[in-house]
């Protein structure tokens, strides 16, 4: 019995329940053919096959998504030597599996590697897949707004933005560099000091200033 997204029941689909329920049971009175929901994101282009105009008939494209996350995760899979955790440890022998969820240090690897198996879900079950929120989030026992938040995230990304939302500030991450002096350049004039008495501009910072 080929349901696709019928809502309603022929007589050859009757034909096929008979062959499990009784003509008097109650279900054969009203069977509740319903169609299963799909969802109706559009694929961005950056993850999608090329060539394709119509934006509600793009493919997604298994090579730009391992890409995609590649690029963003470069660490998911490896392993740090410098963590005590089993799945970055070798000494546990590749038979003791270890969940990287259950990393008791949070390290870096482990953290990517995770982002990058919900990235992975999220992608192909929303768009290949062309399920709901709600189905993903209820298959993978995620709480509600799991898979919006992640999209969005995936979007930003895709277009270059922070994942957070804000503007990028032009500078570049960690703690800035001492500058060096450099040599034929001369440092900055003295700032000159003022007397908050009577507002006079300090005699001996124009003096020394003058020097």
């Amino acid at each position: 019995m080929g349901l696709g997204k019928r809502t309603w029941t022929s007589p050859k689909d009757y034909g096929v329940l008979r062959q499990s329920f009784d003509s008097n049971d109650k279900f054969m009175n009203k069977p509740q053919v319903k169609a299963v929901r799909l969802g109706n994101r559009t694929i961005p282009t950056g993850l999608a096959l090329e060539g394709e105009v119509d934006a509600n008939k793009r493919v997604l494209d298994r090579d730009k998504v391992i890409a995609l996350i590649k690029r963003k995760f470069p660490r998911a899979g490896a392993h740090d030597p410098k963590c005590d955790c089993r799945p970055c440890q070798k000494a546990y022998g590749p038979n003791r599996f270890m969940s990287r969820a259950d990393c008791p240090f949070n390290c870096r690897e482990c953290r990517e590697t995770l982002s990058a198996q919900k990235w992975w879900d999220v992608i192909f079950d929303a768009f290949h897949e062309r399920a709901t929120s709600g189905q993903i989030e209820a298959r993978y026992g995620w709480v509600r707004g799991t898979v919006s938040s992640t999209l969005q995230q995936i979007t930003r990304f895709l277009n270059g933005q922070r994942l957070d939302g804000k503007p990028r500030t032009g500078r570049r991450r960690g703690r800035p560099k001492k500058t060096e002096s450099v040599e034929g350049i001369s440092p900055a004039p003295p700032v000159l000091i003022t007397n908050r008495n009577n507002f006079d501009v300090d005699k001996q910072a124009l003096n020394d200033q003058a020097a």
